[in-house]
């Protein structure tokens, strides 16, 4: 099933100019459905790092918008992505590692204490299991 992901990816920029079409949506959903259906993509998706960022992503949600915002607002950072394709992407990137970092002390000192705090409350609450 990773192979047949990773075809229909790769079918998607092969043939098609660009992804607002049914062919390529096609291909993307049937790509989305093996994912979805427990693929693993040759073990990429049930690595460590890849649980990680899984249980970072509400923050990396949440924050996104801010992070950009921060970094855009910066004339430096701002000119330097409208100047080249090159500065584009180096921004995008250090904006994405930014937010990754930003997203996991959120989660670890945040979140994490939240999610234990709320198991905690609801433990009186919770039925027995079943014998």
């Amino acid at each position: 099933r990773s192979c047949a992901v990773v075809i229909l990816i790769c079918a998607v920029f092969i043939i098609f100019d660009s992804s607002h079409n049914v062919g390529a949506t096609l291909l993307l959903g049937g790509a989305f459905y093996l994912i979805a259906s427990g693929c693993s993509l040759f073990g990429l998706l049930t690595s460590r790092a890849a649980r990680r960022l899984g249980n970072v992503s509400y923050g990396i949600y949440l924050l996104q918008g801010l992070i950009l915002t921060i970094v855009f607002s910066l004339d430096r950072t701002r000119d330097t992505a409208l100047l080249s394709p090159l500065g584009h992407w180096s921004m995008l990137l250090l904006c994405g590692i930014l937010l990754v970092a930003v997203a996991t002390v959120v989660h670890v000192a945040i979140e994490r204490p939240g999610i234990d705090i709320g198991k905690r409350l609801g433990r009186p609450w919770r039925r027995p299991a079943a014998i």
